[in-house]
């Protein structure tokens, strides 16, 4: 993934405009007025009370009275809540009756202004006591500023919810979502009592106490991918700068219009203006940038509020024409339409794409993960993925095929979530994570706890061996690292993090990991043998146990759990080189990643009952061993005489009614089953890709 908003910061325009004092009466001494659509609109005032008018100025309701002033009222995005304050407190009032009232203390002195975040759902307050605070919806504190001479008059979100901008006396604040400043601007209009943003996002009025109205454009965005780098620095014009062995380069590009969304990565720039896409190739055969005067150009029917990229296509989000797919050559792949779903309230952290799979948080019902075809946009069988609480974050891995592909999720309580696309088994890997990202080109998952960071080398490791998931991971501690830190981008060995005050950080991690996944992927596995055995670290054998196991490299398997001791592993993949089949071996690690319903129903779609009833019989699943020997008319007998061995064995008596019932009126002859054991196992051994078998007694 690219790193984005690394260094915004808001320039002001050099021309003033002077309008009539009445401009601010909405944002000065009226009441505060806010509206949903065009349908109604809502008003506080210094009565107390908070009303609902319908658009033709018709009384539809009182909403709430307090006997206290409210100068700040705010729609929630789904317009079914208005937040709106009151003295120091915040009040959230849904518009359904009987439903709870949430409140709580925001500041110290009058709560001035107040927003509701369009998408992230966050609140932003500014008071009297010279602090403009940001919030969950719940109350919780995200982001506190430090306390100045004039109070916070107003607050307001850009469309997209990406930026924050707060207004006091002389000063316009940027911030990013979660409240910490970008940059700060003196301009020259006294107290500023409202703020309006632009559709685009990219620049933002401001109305002073002077009767004069600032105008200001947001620049600095900067995105960088290897050697390459590209900043917004002004509107309409971004400077690229590329870093080689030769020197640097450096190239300006001039849009026609306003520059809203970069992005860079994989062998591409793209940049996003209000009306088209652009993309640039980065790298030519050589090495070296070229086509920076002959971009491919999309046209766009909306401004574009999401920009992310996979290898093979990138995504757009815009409110116009939703979410759609595309090659790098500018060819359409897919426009995803799902009902219900309001594209403009996604953000980055809501969405994310690989080469087959689109990931997405429900705006709907934030408890829901839709999976989509890439290729179609229609959701992938199965439905909807189900979490027990809002989802905040989620995330797909790039590595491997579409059979593989990882989906984690980051909820509202902080924990991880872990599940295959294809078979929705979501499992609970993490807690107390602020942040969670995939590795842009290998299966390598990062998080942020506290002040360590975590890194799974193997997840998948997961659906294969429990015992080695627990191996496979990375943890150091980094005192720079704070509660709250965000991952920007996870790519070679480098992990880049924004703390909750805006510091950026770049934190390294081993790099033997990355290697080996190369050398997998180049079927070079004495080399990655070599590689793990140099590096002495029982992580780096468990990622290489995994992936051994998954490509059925059974003698690096071997090698890599004798490394780790485990000696149990070792004799499952010596028993492992006995079975002749795929599908047997295949059967046999499912059973190994506890899916034992899948390896009996892979066996049994091959045709293998007596590999499939043997598997049964391994687990001490008599009753379902029994079942399987019955439905097929084969190996009944086989079932009963095992039975009575493991009995006997064990000491016991013979206590099922069916088991009892059979062993009366079926003979067993033990000869004629082993004959007919050693007939179906040379069958198995005459299937296509199937390896000699090795007879024991």
């Amino acid at each position: 993934m690219n790193r984005t908003s690394t260094n915004p910061h808001i320039q002001s325009y050099t021309r003033i405009l002077i309008i009539p004092s009445f401009f601010f009466l909405l944002g000065g001494g009226a009441p505060p007025v806010h509206t949903t659509h065009v349908q109604t609109f809502c008003t506080g005032g210094e009565d107390g009370e908070v009303k609902i008018w319908s658009r033709a100025g018709m009384l539809r309701s009182t909403l709430a009275k307090s006997g206290q002033a409210v100068y700040a009222v705010s729609w929630s995005p789904d317009n079914q809540r208005v937040a709106y304050a009151t003295g120091s407190d915040v009040h959230i009032k849904p518009l359904q009756p009987g439903l709870k009232v949430q409140n709580w203390k925001a500041h110290d002195g009058t709560v001035l202004s107040l927003d509701w975040s369009p998408t992230g759902g966050n609140l932003a307050t500014g008071g009297e006591d010279g602090r403009y605070k940001v919030w969950d919806q719940s109350g919780r504190a995200i982001f506190a500023s430090p306390m100045e001479f004039h109070p916070y008059t107003a607050v307001r979100w850009s469309r997209s919810g990406h930026l924050l901008c707060a207004g006091s006396f002389n000063t316009l604040v940027l911030c990013d979502r979660t409240g910490w400043p970008h940059s700060r601007q003196r301009v020259k209009t006294g107290s500023i009592y409202d703020l309006a943003w632009t559709s685009d996002g990219t620049q933002v009025a401001a109305a002073g106490g002077n009767g004069h109205v600032c105008f200001a454009e947001v620049v600095g965005l900067s995105v960088e991918y290897g050697n390459l780098t590209a900043t917004l620095t002004s509107g309409r014009t971004v400077q690229v700068c590329e870093v080689d062995e030769g020197g640097g380069r450096e190239e300006t590009l001039e849009f026609r219009d306003r520059v809203v969304q970069l992005a860079v990565g994989y062998g591409y720039l793209i940049v996003a203006t209000t009306v088209q896409c652009y993309l640039y190739g980065t790298s030519g055969k050589s090495g070296h940038t070229h086509h920076w005067s002959a971009p491919q150009i999309i046209d766009t029917k909306g401004i574009v509020n999401v920009l992310l990229q996979a290898p093979q296509y990138f995504l757009t989000v815009d409110s116009f024409a939703g979410i759609r797919v595309y090659t790098y050559d500018g060819r359409q792949v897919s426009n995803p339409v799902i009902p219900g779903l309001q594209a403009e309230f996604l953000t980055r952290h809501m969405v994310s794409v690989s080469n087959d799979t689109i990931a997405l948080i429900d705006t709907g019902n934030a408890r829901q993960i839709r999976l989509l075809d890439i290729q179609t946009g229609k959701e992938i069988a199965g439905g909807p993925l189900g979490l027990p609480y809002d989802a905040r974050e989620v995330t797909l891995s790039k590595y491997g095929p579409a059979h593989a592909r990882l989906v984690a999720v980051r909820d509202a309580n902080d924990d991880v979530f872990l599940s295959r696309v294809n078979r929705r088994n979501l499992v609970k890997i993490g807690s107390m994570c602020s942040s969670v990202q995939f590795h842009e080109e290998h299966e390598m998952l990062v998080s942020v706890v506290d002040q360590k960071l975590n890194v799974w080398w193997r997840p998948s490791a997961l659906f294969i061996d429990k015992a080695i998931h627990k191996l496979a991971v990375f943890a150091r501690d980094d005192k720079a690292l704070v509660k709250g830190s965000s991952i920007l981008a996870f790519t070679g060995t480098r992990c880049f993090l924004r703390r909750p005050d805006g510091v950026n950080l770049t934190i390294g991690v081993p790099p033997v990991a990355c290697t080996i996944y190369k050398l997998v992927a180049k079927a070079q596995w004495s080399g990655a043998t070599r590689l793990a055995r140099f590096a002495r670290n029982e992580s780096m054998w468990a990622l290489l146990a995994s992936l051994a196991v998954e490509y059925r490299e059974l003698t690096v398997a071997e090698a890599s759990y004798g490394a780790l001791g485990l000696l149990d592993r070792v004799e499952f993949v010596q028993r492992l080189k006995l079975i002749p089949s795929e599908e047997g071996r295949a059967a046999e690690l499912a059973v190994l990643a506890r899916e034992l319903d899948r390896g009996e129903q892979i066996l049994l779609q091959a045709g293998l009952v007596y590999r499939a009833i043997d598997l049964a019989i391994s687990l001490f699943r008599w009753e379902r061993a029994l079942d399987l020997a019955m439905r097929s008319k084969a190996h009944v007998d086989t079932v009963l005489h095992r039975r009575q061995l493991y009995l006997q064995a064990a000491g016991l008596e013979e206590s099922s009614p069916k088991f009892i019932q059979l062993q009366k009126s079926i003979p067993i002859d033990p000869v004629a089953i082993e004959a007919k054991i050693k007939e179906e196992l040379e069958k198995e051994a005459q299937r296509p890709g199937a390896r000699p078998a090795i007879m024991t007694s």
